[in-house]
């Protein structure tokens, strides 16, 4: 369920709820009240009623700006790239709170830029053949909650990676962020690894970890699409990674090597 979806359903139970207990009022006539609320009470109810209210709304509008304007970039950057360079590369993000599609976007501007046709997705978004088609797959996911993926990833992961997918023409990266105060630490983003290893997929590079937006790991990210999908010849040259091995290290920014784990 999207996170637009997750508002509407929350104002529409406030409403719910409203009208219920208007109902009963209504149903409830004469002195049914010990004591009547005091003013004071009353103004904190009306305010704090209204405020959900507010932060509900604003919540709508905010993500519907965001989207509104990571069309307007995209549909801009496609009017300037004139020549390809051959590659199909798409960009997918799974993003709880707008960081991830705010980074992926960013991505896809690069590649843009230097006249790679990249196409940008939420990670639910394209099909089974279009997977299949890509020659890269460039994946920002962030990690919700204790390990959970973002609201809108929810039907991809019970479609797609409920199973292993036959992905072997994919080579692939993934950017995943999470915060070190959290158990499940990047959890999403190990399980979409996990799973793109296990469909066959090739790995351009070792998954990056982000922790809490850490601009050292970002600025790496950008530097190895620069190095592995700007320039073909790279992408050839990428070692295999043994995707058969639980154990398999994933590359930290802090200099360390984490165990990948399938969550």
């Amino acid at each position: 369920m999207s996170r637009r979806a997750i508002n509407l359903a929350s104002v529409f139970s406030l409403l719910a709820i409203t009208a219920g207990a208007i109902a009963l009022l209504w149903w409830t006539p004469g002195e049914w009240w010990v004591a009547w609320p005091s003013s004071t009470r009353w103004a904190w109810a009306i305010g704090v009623t209204a405020a959900y209210f507010l932060i509900c709304l604003l919540s709508l509008v905010k993500f519907g700006e965001t989207r509104a304007s990571t069309r307007h970039r995209e549909t801009g950057l496609s009017a300037k790239v004139e020549t390809g360079t051959g590659l199909d590369v798409l960009v997918l993000y799974a993003s709880q709170t707008g960081t991830a599609e705010e980074l992926a976007t960013e991505t896809v501007e690069q590649l843009r830029r230097a006249g790679v046709m990249a196409e940008l997705n939420g990670i639910e978004e394209p099909d089974a053949e279009r997977w299949s088609r890509a020659n890269v797959v460039l994946i920002v996911a962030s990690t919700a909650g204790e390990g959970d993926p973002p609201d809108h990833a929810y039907d991809f992961v019970e479609t797609y990676m409920s199973e292993s997918r036959n992905l072997g023409s994919v080579r692939f990266g993934v950017l995943a962020l999470g915060d070190t105060d959290y158990d499940e630490y990047c959890a999403f983003g190990r399980q979409i690894n996990r799973w793109l290893l296990d469909s066959g997929a090739m790995p351009l590079f070792d998954m990056i970890e982000v922790d809490d937006r850490d601009e050292e790991a970002i600025e790496r990210w950008n530097t190895l699409i620069s190095d592995r999908v700007l320039k073909r010849e790279a992408i050839r040259d990428t070692v295999e990674i043994d995707r058969r091995g639980v154990g398999a290290p994933v590359m930290s920014m802090s200099g360390k090597l984490r165990d990948s784990v399938s969550l």
